[in-house]
């Protein structure tokens, strides 16, 4: 498993080596942003986490 990846939170579990938005239609986060992912084992555990509207100071 590549290292830095994007996962897509939902029931279909998908995997892509680049950003973008989850592809399943039949799946609950269908268009919602896939998550980076950076684990090296496949378990998709460690995922980085980041509000979306969190501002710098």
């Amino acid at each position: 498993m590549d290292k830095n990846h994007f996962i897509c939170l939902g029931e279909c579990e998908g995997v892509s080596g680049l950003p973008g938005v989850c592809q399943a239609p039949d799946c609950s986060h269908f268009e919602q942003k896939l998550v980076e992912c950076n684990c090296a084992d496949g378990d998709h555990r460690v995922v980085r986490t980041e509000p979306e509207d969190a501002v710098e100071e």
